[in-house]
């Protein structure tokens, strides 16, 4: 791509940022300002499979399946200064920075129907080599912890890509990347604080968007009832990742008590210690939760406050999986009671019927008074419905399972939203792993 294309806003009064951009600038390598630096980089599309999911269209004269392979770098980091005895994030020195790019691979059919005709079933040469970049930066304000996030987005301009010659037969494959396809990487803090003068971030990162490709076959030789130029139908490929959780890393010291704050704290949500209070008795910011459900008792005789606090944080994160194909595992932790909001997503339109398998595991002794409660997601926790489907739960001293499954409907979209409430008797450490 050899222009670049950038444009930048703010929304939210500059808590929120939002950057349109695309092309050749590479993102500052500038450390952060403030007292405390924090920073780190993590490649957001290692291991995606990102593709259509066999030939599109189902039928017709040319139907074309693609693959994606995106590369690169993501880097977030911020600065904090010491305000009232507490870590404050420094005004404009956060940034979210995407170095990265994608390139296709696939293959083409092309079956004109006429006797006689020429055909084409293969691999599209010289495709994989063909790259794309995806480059772009926004600023920020740390912590970004009090729900609000930052936001970079990345368009793609159209970009028609060099055609490319099918071997012996008599045409060209057209490829064009259309102005529709945008990457979005937005990151939100989830416990910022200070344990013995080390300051510490966490934060979730949830990458997503769409490519759409426009394709068509041009022709050598005018066919009858087609022309010289089969056009395919768009195709738009999602990105779908799921949340990752960052550990924003930092060197440096900083004078003031411990505390913390944030919705992920292993002390609890907004209980950043002021200036004489007790310290949480963990000794750290708990950087491993990323289902939006860690609450801790905070050293103290087990009450119901894990599970009254933990009520009002119905997460607005969707965990995905695919529900009739692949091997996708995704998991999540939390505290005492805590729900987790599940997409099953169908990718294939075969016939095959689709499933959820949960598991729940643990401390030792502690999972005879658990529970696992699978239901249909709606708009919040409060209206957890059971599913109609049959539940086949089993446990033991260290784990509890739990499954479901039900099948495909022909020509139907048979994805399922679900809610699944975790109900520990004490406010103890839970980890629930998620498949097909």
């Amino acid at each position: 791509m050899a222009n670049a294309y950038k444009a930048a806003g703010f929304l939210a009064a500059g808590l929120c940022g939002l950057l349109i951009a695309c092309g050749g600038e590479e993102a500052g390598d500038d450390g952060p300002d403030g007292a405390a630096q924090f920073k780190t980089t993590i490649a957001p599309f290692e291991a995606a499979k990102l593709g259509t999911n066999g030939y599109q269209p189902k039928t017709g004269p040319a139907q074309l399946s693609l693959e994606v392979n995106a590369k690169g770098a993501l880097t977030v980091q911020g600065g904090g200064d010491i305000a009232d005895a507490k870590l404050v994030g420094t005004v404009g020195s956060g940034k979210l920075a995407l170095d990265a790019g994608f390139s296709l691979e696939g293959k083409l059919k092309v079956a004109t129907g006429i006797p006689g005709a020429p055909t084409y079933d293969d691999a599209i040469p010289g495709l994989k080599d063909i790259s794309t970049p995806l480059v772009g930066q926004i600023a920020f304000d740390p912590f970004l912890v009090a729900d609000k996030n930052a936001e970079l987005v990345v368009k793609v301009p159209k970009t028609a890509l060099p055609e490319i010659k099918l071997g012996t037969f008599p045409g060209k494959l057209a490829l064009t990347i259309s102005d529709k396809s945008e990457i979005h990487m937005t990151f939100q803090g989830t416990c910022v604080g200070v344990t013995g003068k080390k300051p510490s971030w966490t934060g979730d990162l949830t990458p997503s968007g769409t490519l759409v490709i426009d394709a068509a076959v041009n022709l050598d030789v005018d066919v009858p009832t087609i022309g010289k130029t089969i056009k395919l139908p768009s195709v738009s490929i999602p990105i779908k990742l799921g949340v990752k959780a960052l550990d924003v890393a930092s060197t440096s010291t900083v004078d003031v008590p411990d505390g913390r704050e944030g919705s992920k704290c292993a002390n609890g949500p907004g209980s950043q210690t002021p200036p004489g209070g007790n310290e949480p008795s963990d000794g750290g910011v708990d950087a491993k939760a990323d289902g939006g459900m860690n609450v801790s008792d905070g050293g103290q005789p087990v009450t119901t406050t894990c599970a009254t606090k933990q009520t009002a944080l119905c997460p607005a994160t969707v965990l995905t999986i695919r529900g009739d194909d692949g091997n996708d595992v995704v998991s999540t932790t939390g505290k005492g009671f805590g729900w987790v909001r599940v997409h099953v997503e169908e990718s294939t339109k075969f016939s095959a019927p689709l499933g959820l398998n949960v598991k729940m595991s643990g401390q030792n002794g502690i999972w005879f008074y658990s529970a696992v409660g699978i239901g249909f997601g709606t708009a919040s926790c409060g209206d957890f419905a059971p599913t109609p489907f049959t539940v086949k739960a089993d446990h033991d001293d260290v784990s509890m399972t739990a499954a479901v499954s039900w099948p495909d409907k022909s020509a139907a979209d048979d994805s399922l939203d679900f809610l699944i409430r975790v109900d520990v008797g004490l406010c103890a450490d839970w980890t629930l792993t998620i498949h097909r």
